[in-house]
Order: C-alpha cells, then sequence, then structure tokens
C-alpha cells in the first residue's frame, strides 16, 4: 500500500509539474515568440544607402497609424513590400532589400504594432491588418496589385501568405518570395518541444500558411537553408509542395536560418523576379 501511494504521489506530482509547464508556456508565449527592437530606427543611417528612402504614415480601418519607410521605383514601375520577421525593427533589415532597389524596384517596408516604436500589441491579428493596409496604401498612390511583389522572411512569410492570398480573387500579385518560411507555427513549435505539449490549446496566434498558401495565385519563389535550426527545412519543403505552379524553390547546403543572403538568395531572387526562372 505504501509503495502504490509514493507511486500515486509521484504521478501526481509529475502531473503538476507537467501543467505547471504547459500554463508558463501558455503565459509566456509571447515572450518566447517576439523579439522586437521597440525603439525607432534612425532613417537618416538607413537614407546613406538608400537614395530617395523616406518614412510614409498608413491609416489603419481603426484609424490607428504607423509607419512604413518608402522608395519608389526607378527602372521597374514595380514594388517590394518586404515583411521582416519576429525580431528586431524595418531597420535591421536593410540588406535584404538592398539588392532589389539597386535592380530598379520600389519598395515598401512596414512596421508591426510593438516594433520600432510603433505602440500597440503585438499579434497575429494585428500584423494581418497592417499587411493589408500596407497594399491598400499602394493602390492608393497609383500602383495596381500585378505592380507589387510581396517579400516575407521568416515570421513575415506568413503576412505576405495571407496578403497573397485575401486578394487573389480580386487581383493577384505580380509574385511571392519567402525566405525560410514554415507551415504553421504550431508545426515549428511541435517541432522544437517534440511534440510534447498540446500547443493547439496553448497558443494564442497559429500563422498557419499551410492553410492559406494554396490560395496564391502568383508566381511563388521560396528559399530555404539545409542548416536552418529556428524553422526547419522541411516545413519549407511542405509548404512548397502545398503551393499552386507556378513555383520555384532555392535550396543552399550552407545556409541557416538567417544566411540565405550570404549564400545567393537575393541574387537569385532579383534574376527570378526579372525572368521569372
Amino acid at each position: 500500500m505504501k509503495r502504490l501511494n509514493r507511486y500515486l504521489f509521484l504521478g501526481l506530482a509529475l502531473c503538476a509539474v507537467y501543467g505547471g509547464v504547459c500554463l508558463f508556456l501558455h503565459l509566456k508565449q509571447d515572450s518566447f515568440l517576439y523579439h522586437p527592437w521597440i525603439q525607432k530606427p534612425d532613417i537618416s543611417e538607413a537614407q546613406k544607402n538608400i537614395k530617395g528612402l523616406k518614412e510614409v504614415t498608413l491609416q489603419l480601418p481603426s484609424g490607428k497609424s504607423f509607419y512604413a519607410w518608402y522608395k519608389a521605383p526607378t527602372k521597374k514601375q514595380k514594388v517590394i513590400v518586404f515583411f521582416h520577421g519576429n525580431s528586431y525593427h524595418v531597420g535591421y533589415f536593410l540588406n535584404r532589400v538592398e539588392p532589389f532597389v539597386k535592380a530598379g524596384y520600389g519598395i515598401l517596408m512596414p512596421e508591426y504594432e510593438g516594433f520600432g516604436g510603433v505602440l500597440g500589441p503585438i499579434s497575429q491579428e494585428n500584423m494581418e491588418r497592417v499587411s493589408k493596409t500596407s497594399i491598400v496604401y499602394l493602390n492608393s498612390i497609383g500602383f495596381k496589385n500585378k505592380d507589387i511583389v510581396l517579400y516575407g522572411y521568416s515570421l513575415g512569410t506568413y503576412n505576405a501568405v495571407y496578403t497573397a492570398a485575401s486578394f487573389s480573387d480580386r487581383a493577384p500579385f505580380d509574385a511571392v518570395i519567402l525566405e525560410s518560411p514554415f507551415t504553421s507555427l504550431k508545426e515549428t513549435a511541435d517541432k522544437h518541444t517534440y511534440g510534447l505539449f498540446p500547443l493547439q490549446w496553448l497558443m494564442n496566434d497559429f500563422y498557419d500558411s499551410s492553410a492559406l498558401v494554396s490560395h496564391i495565385k502568383s508566381p511563388l519563389l521560396i528559399g530555404h537553408g539545409r542548416l536552418d535550426k529556428t524553422v526547419p527545412y522541411e516545413l519549407g519543403v511542405s509548404l512548397f509542395d502545398s503551393a499552386l505552379e507556378p513555383k520555384t524553390f532555392f535550396s543552399s547546403d550552407l545556409s541557416d536560418h538567417r544566411t540565405l543572403p550570404d549564400n545567393g538568395f537575393l541574387d537569385y531572387a532579383v534574376l527570378w523576379l526579372n525572368h521569372k526562372v
């Protein structure tokens, strides 16, 4: 009986610990997922590298405003809308748009709520609003969707997929570029936690690109590195498999989650946009 009581106590203790970990993951999930730089970046520093870059103010349907960095196109009448990932702010990612600017493309880099001096909570819903409002803004200054390229990096790949899918029935975009994408946040988190926790009940935001990618009617380029430990390579492959043609996959044996640009991805993306290779 004493041994049975010990086993029962041990079982209850393990259940309590497991429940405590689940509660901790639920309450602290934002601190695991989002790592923003909250200070506003200095655009004057960015302007040294990209002449003609300026800050524009966009207004959400709620009336709240946010900013974006904008550079008009030169040689081409197309604009790259860049959606950054779950960390830093727009200023950190300038290197990812510079090759497109040099090729004559314009850029729009919207900032999310909770990042880079924009007040507000970070959430999937708020990011979706910023993403769609960015397109409405470009439409308002004369760009049609066929003149717009969506480029998402890491968590920003969901924003690119969501935006492309949202407008697909009305006016597809010129192209969609996804760097280091995932199928869904849940599947990515499951990879890191080995499926030990009921994340479908614990998570607030799911960023489910796999449910939307088949709605994209624009040419699609996905790039992923085999050394990516943040978003496993197989998730990028799985998302690619779910997408419609025309689609192209850029694979790098040397790249992790951040280093695709160091191994030819951006140069390839510019060529791909020019020729849809």
